[in-house]
């Protein structure tokens, strides 16, 4: 008799961290043509981060059909997520449970991004802040014998960090 039966292998996806691409196969261990297809995912934490599943169906008889997925972590929280991919055939079903975490990533953000100190000032101010999230480490590093800076390195996390520009106008 031709009896297809579906096999999915891996049926666990973990991008970790930083991954973005990673692949299952698909095999027909019966006999016969396999026909598969991808249905609706469903996310347990987020929605719309699997941004591509290809290819979305096929056939198959004794080859392997390689189904890529891809990922974005762009807009989401730190956090952990995950979903399931559903594969139906005319065998039955299977899923393939996706995980992934945001990372916590902080983001530099230095305001203003210019100092005119015209031709009498003297001393300036900038703020930096943490636009991301987790610890920000910064360090200043200055290329002029006649510009004083303070403090020169530092951490924030969701504070405002002020920094002291000096400049010595003699010689």
């Amino acid at each position: 008799s031709n009896q297809p039966i579906l096999n999915v292998n891996p049926i666990e996806l973990d991008f970790g961290t930083t991954q973005t691409k990673k692949d299952f196969e698909i095999t027909n261990i019966g006999t016969g043509v396999l026909n598969w297809f991808i249905g609706e995912i469903t996310y347990q934490q987020g929605d719309g981060w699997i941004t591509s599943v290809t290819p979305d169906s096929g056939t198959t008889t004794t080859e392997t059909d390689t189904v890529s997925v891809t990922i974005s972590r762009v807009g989401l929280d730190p956090g952990e997520y995950s979903a399931t991919i559903p594969v139906t055939s005319n065998d039955g079903n299977a899923q393939v449970n996706v995980s992934m975490t945001v990372p916590e990533e902080p983001v530099l953000n230095v305001s203003p991004i210019t100092l005119d100190f015209g031709t009498t000032d003297t001393q300036k101010t900038f703020n930096i802040t943490n636009g991301g999230t987790g610890t920000l480490t910064w360090n200043i590093t200055k290329d002029k014998d006649w510009i004083t800076v303070n403090p020169t390195s530092g951490e924030t996390t969701t504070e405002t960090d002020t920094i002291t520009v000096t400049v010595d106008r003699t010689g």
